[in-house]
């Protein structure tokens, strides 16, 4: 009996590990008809062998983790402001703007000439004349003004993020399946037992020895010795062995008890004294 106990008792404390409710555990023992007194004490024992630990709320885990990264999105956005501030303010300290340039256009190219002396010269000499005369002219093109950037440095920009944060999800958890149905247990151990009922006649106390065949709680087989020594008992014993095995084999043990049997109506009183005994027996 001990052992099956322990089997319920490593039921419950499975059940309630896996996130299933005292409530749903306690319907599927409803519904296997255990009797409440029974599961009552096995959920104290499962209690007091096992610490049950509360599920931890994924909201509050979800709404603590959102905390913290909005405190690291205003931080990272704050320093990038100020970082943008900084580097602008050192752009138009340190900036130079580039002088306009003018352009120098020449309408002509000098010409070398050379000039042959005459015959009579002992020398040649050659001498370059300008053909024409260069003249500057201002561009009319716009010169863009040039802003020098601080080597080493980057300019950064920051654009706020358009998503918005995800919120906690409003679709319901799905709730834990219905908890399997426990192992069976038996009030009575299975086998083969035997014992003697004594009941009284008005001839006086007589016996009748009965044997019980019993598995997972149910009398599979029976059979009955007549024990009695008065001729009237010996008759009447006969009557009840040949008719009361239809009102025995299939039935479950716990609780079972005969009245009168065809015309027999003392024996019954020996057959449920054997049977109290056989009891005893199998616990």
């Amino acid at each position: 009996m001990d052992e099956r106990y322990d089997q319920l008792v490593d039921y419950v404390k499975q059940g309630l590990a896996r996130g299933y409710t005292e409530e749903a555990i306690r319907a599927v023992f409803a519904q296997s008809n255990y009797d409440p007194g029974v599961v009552d004490r096995v959920f104290l024992s499962a209690r007091a062998t096992n610490k049950v630990p509360h599920p931890t709320s994924h909201t509050g885990k979800y709404l603590a983790g959102m905390k913290m990264g909005t405190i690291a999105v205003v931080i990272a956005v704050v320093f990038l402001v100020r970082t943008t501030g900084a580097l602008q303010q050192n752009l138009a300290t340190s900036g130079t703007e580039l002088q306009q340039p003018t352009t120098i256009s020449s309408s002509a190219s000098p010409q070398a000439q050379d000039h042959s002396a005459s015959s009579g010269n002992a020398s040649t000499t050659s001498s370059v004349a300008p053909t024409a005369s260069s003249t500057v002219t201002p561009s009319t093109t716009p010169v863009p003004v040039a802003t020098a950037t601080p080597i080493g440095q980057k300019t950064i920009t920051s654009s706020p993020s358009s998503s918005p944060a995800p919120g906690p999800s409003s679709s319901p958890s799905p709730s834990p399946s219905p908890p399997p149905p426990p192992p069976p247990v038996y009030a009575y151990r299975n086998g083969t037992y035997t014992a003697n009922g004594n009941f009284n006649t008005p001839g006086g106390t007589e016996t009748i020895g009965i044997t019980l065949v019993i598995s997972n709680d149910v009398i599979t087989s029976t059979s009955a010795t007549n024990g009695a020594t008065n001729s009237t008992s010996i008759y009447y014993t006969n009557i009840f062995i040949s008719n009361y095995k239809s009102l025995v084999v299939g039935k479950k043990l716990k609780g079972l008890s005969l009245s009168k049997v065809s015309s027999a109506s003392l024996t019954p009183i020996g057959f449920n004294n054997a049977a109290n005994a056989i009891r005893s027996q199998a616990s």
